[in-house]
């Protein structure tokens, strides 16, 4: 192509059609989000409470298999406290709740565990 537009129509014609082709804006197109919902919150189980408590989602998950949890961060409020027993784990229990469980077994006297989270529900 090349050859045949310096060959029949010179090197401008070359050049003009390189930069229009060049400067040609690309279409794409774009389809609605992903993303179905999105929740975010915070739970915390008490200093002398059990190993896990609940949080509430602020929408209604339609299907907790396409939903994906996030913890943000932890916290113990504690310095003296067995950090590997206090910090928990979260899960999606339902479409409307989250629990966290932390490792301590029974009572946990010394110490209150508070984990923030985000649920995104995807299409």
């Amino acid at each position: 192509m090349v050859d045949f537009l310096r060959k029949h129509f010179g090197v401008l014609a070359l050049l003009a059609a390189f930069a229009a082709w060049a400067v040609t804006p690309t279409q794409a197109s774009f389809s609605p989000s992903v993303v179905r919902s999105k929740s975010s919150g915070v739970v915390t189980i008490a200093a002398g409470g059990g190993g896990s408590n609940t949080g509430t989602l602020s929408t209604t998950l339609t299907n907790t298999g396409k939903a994906h949890l996030s913890m943000n961060g932890c916290s113990i409020d504690s310095a003296t406290a067995d950090e590997e027993l206090y910090l928990g784990r979260m899960v999606i229990t339902n479409t409307t709740t989250v629990t966290l469980t932390r490792g301590c077994s029974g009572t946990c006297s010394d110490a209150a565990t508070t984990c923030a989270y985000d649920v995104v529900e995807f299409y």
